[in-house]
């Protein structure tokens, strides 16, 4: 098995890439071309899709009528003033409320998801004249600094630094690892009273609780059935607003419009993005008539460039429309079972696969090495992406790297689906097999290469500093098994 051929790619890295700012180990592959749930590189590669290009694509991408609606609007009005309001922005209101769950009916859209976020705390703080924000311990709601502290952020270190005052994080309900070793449902969410019994020494005040219906970057881990009902009354009990962060939930992807929907609870505040422009950036926040009024009588106003942009509403309002028109809510519970059977059925075929779990076309796959103790299998999401992107699956993992992520477009086809899981069922094949080399597998362009090399000389400055923390013992072996590896 080869990688796919990345010559012109690669040119194209010589040509441009001393202007690119490496945020990220870009792949050498140079993305031209996008249709449905393929992307074509420079060199006429062609990779499925299963991230729906980072959990946004969920009409698949360059979806015909998503791009007409794009430049029908774009021939009449791009941008306007923050003091005015476009009819696209009105229209697309509308077509929110007609799907929201509850009494959630009012809108007001934005850029990214990480503002959605920060716009629904500061109504929660208004609305409850109080600080306090209680998250997820491995819950992910964005890359600002108040985003990053109430949940598991994304790297530590003084871009998440300092700590946010008043903010909690509660114990994941992480069954399968149970953080306080016991099990559901005799448990009766003994995580969740733990973790409110701590809440109550370091809180005082709290002014809302916000939460993922599946945390995806913190392992797809899927809240069992009744936690979000208890924590909808623990937030009611301290008189706090609850956020449901629909970034990669909402508009179908769990087989409901709102992945909230599925645990029967209807929250103070949506925060939407990601899904929400079908690839094109827009996000929101919908709350209730009753949020609203208590917003009015504080004197709440919220200002922003691009507040209620004509575009972002026209592209938000494109895939409420290709959804209803197309029963893609329908699709997506529909494919997202069958593709959780086939994924069942690798899980029978492969001790190593500890769980296979989610709802729709919102799906997990969890590794170990062993499946008697659950021992993670660190390393096994970057090894499994790679060798599926050999043979033309686009895959992604979490920040747990155990555990993979699969979030196609709705409009995937079955076909499509037993194709990847017979690369993913090759790919586990060639990672026990100890026959590959996952770092012969990684980028060769010289940007990515120097960043890979950077992060992994932070990591040894970890383990190093951790020394100095913990056993010594322990950490040494840990470096050991990094080192031999690497």
């Amino acid at each position: 098995m080869t990688n796919p051929d990345v010559t012109k790619s690669l040119q194209l890295w010589k040509e441009y890439g001393q202007f690119v700012l490496m945020a990220m180990p870009y792949d050498d592959n140079v993305i031209v071309a996008a249709n449905g749930c393929t992307v074509v590189d420079a060199d006429g590669n062609e990779f499925l899709d299963l991230t729906s290009g980072q959990f946004c694509a969920v009409l698949g991408h360059n979806h015909a009528k998503l791009v007409e609606r794009l430049r029908e609007q774009g021939e009449k009005v791009l941008h306007t003033s923050s003091n005015q309001i476009s009819l696209t922005v009105m229209e697309t209101a509308a077509k929110l409320a007609a799907v929201a769950p509850g009494d959630l009916k009012k809108s007001l859209f934005l850029s990214t998801g990480s503002e959605a976020n920060e716009c629904a705390l500061r109504i929660a703080k208004t609305v409850t004249g109080k600080s306090g924000v209680v998250g997820l311990s491995q819950g992910y709601y964005g890359i600002t600094l108040a985003t990053r502290n109430a949940g598991i952020g994304f790297g530590k270190g003084p871009a998440a630094s300092p700590a946010v005052p008043d903010t909690f994080r509660l114990l994941t309900p992480y069954c399968l690892r149970c953080p306080v070793g016991a099990t559901y449902p005799d448990c009766d969410f003994l995580c969740l009273k733990t973790s409110e019994a701590i809440l109550q020494t370091q809180v005082e005040e709290v002014a809302a609780f916000i939460v993922e219906p599946i945390l995806s970057g913190g392992g797809m881990v899927v809240p069992p059935a009744g936690y979000l009902q208890r924590l909808s009354e623990l937030a009611r009990k301290y008189d706090a607003l609850l956020i449901a962060d629909e970034a990669q939930t909402g508009f179908g992807r769990t087989g409901k419009w709102f992945g909230i929907e599925q645990h029967g609870v209807t929250p103070d505040i949506i925060t939407i993005c990601k899904n929400a422009g079908g690839g094109f950036p827009v996000s929101g926040v919908m709350t209730t008539e009753t949020v609203t009024k208590q917003l009015g009588a504080r004197g709440f106003y919220h200002l922003s460039s691009h507040q209620a942009d004509p575009l972002g509403a026209a592209a938000l309002g494109a895939v409420v429309d290709t959804i209803r028109e197309e029963n893609l809510v329908e699709q997506a519970a529909q494919k997202g079972q069958y593709f959780k059977d086939r994924l069942l059925e690798l899980k029978a075929k492969w001790p190593v696969i500890a769980d296979v779990r989610g709802m729709g076309l919102m799906l997990g796959v969890e590794f170990v090495k062993d499946p008697s103790t659950l021992e993670p299998a660190d390393d096994m999401g970057r090894t499994l992406r790679r060798l599926c992107f050999r043979k033309g699956v686009q895959l992604n993992y979490t920040i747990l790297s155990q555990v993979l992520r699969i979030t196609p477009p709705l409009t995937i086809t079955k076909a499509q689906i037993d194709y990847a899981v017979t690369v993913l069922d090759g790919a586990i094949a060639d990672a026990l097999s100890g026959t590959h080399n996952v770092e012969e597998m990684a980028p060769h362009n010289p940007y990515t290469r120097t960043l890979l090399k950077r992060s992994w000389r932070k990591t040894y400055a970890h383990y190093i500093e951790k020394l100095w923390h913990t056993s010594p013992q322990r950490v040494i072996q840990a470096l050991g098994r990094k080192m031999g590896r690497d």
